[in-house]
């Protein structure tokens, strides 16, 4: 988990548009640790046949979790790049919500982060 943060962290860093202020590269790396959290609660339900997201099928059949979030990543990384600001923020912020909602029911339902 620990190495997977950091590898976001790192790509978030790197990804930087031009003229992004601190806060554009901390908005995705905040994003990529949430989304690291989404992806260690999401491997156990995936076990547990669970799932509830579609494309990631209910025992990852589909897309398996080690696939699905850092191309998910990576794509909500590189529309962040190419928006101007405040929509960048705004993308930033609307997915964040949405991912630390994620977490927080796989949460409720028993699925602590580790």
């Amino acid at each position: 988990m620990r190495r997977a943060v950091l590898a976001l962290v790192a790509l978030a860093a790197c990804a930087a548009p031009r003229g992004a202020v601190v806060a554009d590269v901390a908005g995705q790396v905040v994003f990529g640790a949430i989304v690291a959290a989404d992806y260690a609660q999401t491997v156990r339900i995936v076990r547990d046949g669970q799932e509830g997201n579609p494309i990631i099928g209910r025992d990852g059949q589909n897309v398996p979790p080690g696939i699905y979030f850092p191309a998910a990543f990576i794509l909500h990384t590189a529309v962040a790049f190419v928006l101007p600001r405040p929509w960048r923020n705004v993308w930033q912020a609307t997915w964040g919500v949405g991912v630390s909602t994620a977490v927080w029911n796989n949460w409720v339902e028993g699925y602590p982060l580790p």
